[in-house]
């Protein structure tokens, strides 16, 4: 999902929540959304999608990482 911040002109401070918000359409759509340009360099994903690594960087002390994964049946069975 590198090409978040150019397709959808966020400040630095919102890209976590964003691309978190990205991640789970996608996982909910089973599909990543297309790559930004067409020059080559970034490549589409047509694999299953189960989680996704979601990335973040700040100004200063704001980096972060997180892993947004799909809700399944045998989820929902355990918790309940």
């Amino acid at each position: 999902m590198d090409s978040s911040a150019t397709s959808f002109f966020y400040r630095t401070a919102f890209q976590g929540p964003v691309r978190a918000g990205l991640a789970a359409l996608a996982l909910g759509r089973e599909k990543l959304y297309p790559p930004a340009a067409a020059s080559g360099v970034e490549q589409g994903y047509e694999g299953q999608l189960d989680r996704i690594a979601v990335t973040a960087v700040g100004h200063w002390r704001g980096e972060g990482m997180a892993l947004v994964e799909k809700v399944t049946d045998d989820m929902r069975e355990a918790r309940a």
